[in-house]
């Protein structure tokens, strides 16, 4: 059977950090019931058309999902292996702040069969969680790993951030122990300035400033060699894991996998078409009720378009792409069509080939030129 992933997003949030882009949205808890009704009807409208796959990793993302009901989760996941083959050894993952996690919390999302845990630390500087609107603290961190381990969680990731306004090389530092001794996966995300965000707005009036970008390269830097040093091996870009614990399911996005999306703004790729929900909330239960599909926006891919995604998401990961499988799947020869650039790429520092075509440490900083050179 072909593999499948599947993702949920549950896109409640008790607050919105000053950076975040996402589709997430505060002050409509009167929403939540609604839409995890429609949520569960989703589920089943769509989980008959994909009996001819086996799920391996299911991932519950948003918003906040550690922030509603710990019941309306467990039936999320209850309704999801009923309707579709859900693989025993699945990877299930679930998104989390640290102040929405308790022991209770934690023992029904592992009887529910949650196996990892993804949570958002970024800084072990309380000034700075404050700065960028977090509303957690460090000791709420802390606390939400004793939680987890106590209920028997064990694959267990921590986000932190680099590059934010005030960090200094003190703080990344700090931030990469704290993250380390309690995880065995650590997600460390530079961090993107998106429009629209208030941080955006604070920085267009100079109320705060990013660092140089020297100051964010050496942190950088620093972090890859502490996070090699405690153990961490980086298998993608932002991604570091002790060995057995790498992501799975982001791991069959970058390996061009299928996955089906539920929920507001949640995205699906199935048999080379990209399709996406509705985001409002509201627009969503509407379409559910309505017509049980709140797709939004669908597209078939070009052959072309394929191979561009491929190599786009491919080269994220430190193994890189493979010549071989590219040509087995799509019959193009990217050693001889892209001859001129890989050439001048291994010149420059910026890739190395091999089995496959893969980017140096060097290369990581400027990933972007080397896909659109290999594009």
């Amino acid at each position: 059977m072909k593999e499948l992933s599947v993702y949920v997003h549950v896109p409640f949030c008790k607050s919105k950090c000053k950076y975040c882009d996402f589709n997430s949205y505060v002050g409509c808890e009167n929403l939540i019931s609604r839409y995890f009704s429609c949520l569960y009807k989703e589920i089943k409208n769509f989980g008959p058309k994909f009996k001819d796959y086996t799920v391996t990793t299911i991932y519950i993302g948003g918003g906040t999902p550690s922030y509603v009901d710990e019941k309306l989760i467990a039936n999320t996941l209850k309704l999801i292996k009923k309707e579709f083959n859900v693989a025993k050894n699945s990877e299930i993952s679930m998104e989390a702040n640290p102040n929405s996690i308790t022991l209770e919390k934690a023992q029904i999302w592992k009887g529910a069969g949650i196996n990892r845990i993804s949570v958002g630390m970024q800084s072990a500087n309380n000034k700075l969680l404050k700065l960028i609107g977090r509303i957690h603290t460090l000791r709420d961190y802390k606390k939400a790993m004793e939680f987890l381990k106590l209920a028997g969680f064990n694959n267990i990731n921590t986000d932190i951030m680099i590059g934010l306004p005030k960090q200094s090389l003190g703080d990344m530092l700090k931030a990469i122990k704290v993250a380390t001794k309690h995880s065995t996966h650590v997600s460390a995300y530079s961090l993107i300035v998106e429009e629209g965000t208030p941080l955006k707005s604070l920085i267009e009036k100079k109320e705060l400033s990013l660092p140089k970008e020297e100051l964010a390269i050496e942190m950088y830097d620093m972090a890859v060699d502490k996070l090699k040093k405690a153990g961490f091996d980086r298998y993608e870009v932002s991604n570091f894991a002790k060995k057995g614990y790498e992501c799975k399911h982001n791991l069959n996005c970058w390996d061009y996998l299928p996955y089906i999306g539920f929920g507001a703004g949640a995205h699906s790729f199935i048999d080379n078409r990209r399709c996406e929900n509705v985001h409002d909330i509201n627009v969503y239960i509407c379409k559910i009720k309505e017509s049980g599909d709140p797709t939004n926006n669908s597209q078939m891919l070009t052959k072309n378009e394929q191979i561009e995604e491929y190599i786009m998401v491919g080269m994220r990961k430190t193994d890189g792409i493979y010549p071989k499988k590219i040509k087995e799947k799509f019959g193009y020869n990217i050693l001889k069509a892209k001859d001129k650039e890989i050439e001048q790429l291994q010149k420059a520092g910026f890739i190395e080939v091999k089995n496959s075509i893969y980017a140096t440490e060097m290369g990581f900083f400027v990933l972007n030129r080397i896909i659109l050179e290999l594009i």
